[in-house]
């Protein structure tokens, strides 16, 4: 088991609470942490003594740091899994018998439960009218969740569910994801939150995560899971769900994620070879449809990061490549 963190003492000690009532046998948990000052290891120790653990320093990069956890630990699947997660008493034990069942999935995990704004835990944020599908459609923007609510009454609206049917669980024309299938009790997709996943580590070692990004590693699970050599390569159980608590410690503000995370979007899309310049077209597109979309809404640091956005596009400035092909690691793009 692998645990980047940083500066999050509290949420880290939740985390192995939730680890210590697991029934499965963790072979070892290896925390990796970039604090400036590092906590007492015995601290850690005493919340899970049945556990061999250990505490391992990390200049602070989540993307250097899960691999730096990756590569030294032991065992031939890695549970990567962020310091603000909290772990239900079946997850682990569900995991590991569908491995058991499924010997040639690659990547599992259960639902990734966050709160909404009334405060319900959701894995899903589907659209709730055939306009806000109708957009996203239009401009091929992400699509987050089941599509049972848009009625079927008119030729549109059938062509439209039938095009997101035919997509499956991947990603759109401009490269965002797209999940519409949640039906369980298990289902595949391409893109999906790796912060609570079990992996073979040969799979990691093979598509490790990308160290030019940002400290944060915003946009670092797709990069990965694109390059997984099953698509869709991530199979997620319905039955089994863990609690993202979104720890606001050492989180940026939501449009500097934002704008990092669709720079970390072109950066992939121009190094996969999966994507074309006509998928790049489309992004561009999609962003045309962002600018709109921030601009109705009086919403001006998103337009501000997305018209930045965009001219770096177009100048061929997306300062993640230029600082790979300089070979510079853990870029900060400024906005």
């Amino acid at each position: 088991m692998v645990i980047p963190t940083r500066h999050r003492h509290e949420s880290l000690v939740r985390l192995l609470e939730s680890l210590a009532q697991q029934p499965y046998p963790l072979t070892e948990i290896i925390i990796v942490d970039s604090s400036d000052v590092l906590p007492d290891e015995a601290t850690y120790k005493a919340l899970i003594p049945h556990v061999p653990l250990s505490l391992v320093h990390s200049r602070p990069s989540v993307c250097i740091q899960r691999n730096k956890g990756v590569s030294i630990a032991k065992g031939d699947y890695i549970f990567l899994c962020d310091d603000d997660i909290q772990v239900t008493e079946a997850y682990i034990p569900d995991i590991a018998k569908y491995f058991l069942e499924h010997p040639d999935a690659g990547s599992v995990a259960g639902l990734f439960l966050e709160k909404n704004k009334d405060g319900k835990w959701i894995a899903e944020r589907p659209k709730k009218t055939f306009k806000s599908l109708l957009w996203c459609y239009i401009f091929q923007t992400s699509v987050w969740g089941n599509l049972h609510n848009i009625e079927t009454n008119s030729w549109i609206k059938r062509h439209i569910k039938k095009y997101y049917d035919s997509r499956k669980n991947t990603y759109s024309l401009a490269g965002w994801p797209v999940n519409t299938n949640f039906e369980p009790p298990v289902f595949t997709t391409s893109i999906y939150s790796l912060g609570a996943s079990i992996t073979k580590k040969e799979w990691l070692i093979n598509a490790p995560y990308e160290e030019v990004l940002d400290p944060y590693g915003i946009g670092d699970n797709y990069g990965v899971s694109l390059q997984f050599p099953q698509q869709p390569g991530i199979h997620i159980l319905t039955y089994a769900s863990i609690y993202h608590h979104k720890t606001p410690v050492n989180r940026l503000p939501f449009y500097v994620s934002y704008y990092r995370r669709v720079l970390a979007l072109h950066y992939f899309m121009k190094t996969n070879s999966r994507f074309s310049i006509g998928n790049r077209l489309w992004l561009l597109w999609s962003l045309v449809g962002n600018t709109l979309m921030f601009l109705l809404k009086g919403n001006f640091p998103y337009l501000k990061a997305t018209l930045k956005i965009i001219a770096l596009i177009l100048l061929g400035r997306n300062p993640y490549l230029k600082a790979k092909r300089n070979n510079e690691e853990v870029f900060v793009p400024e906005l």
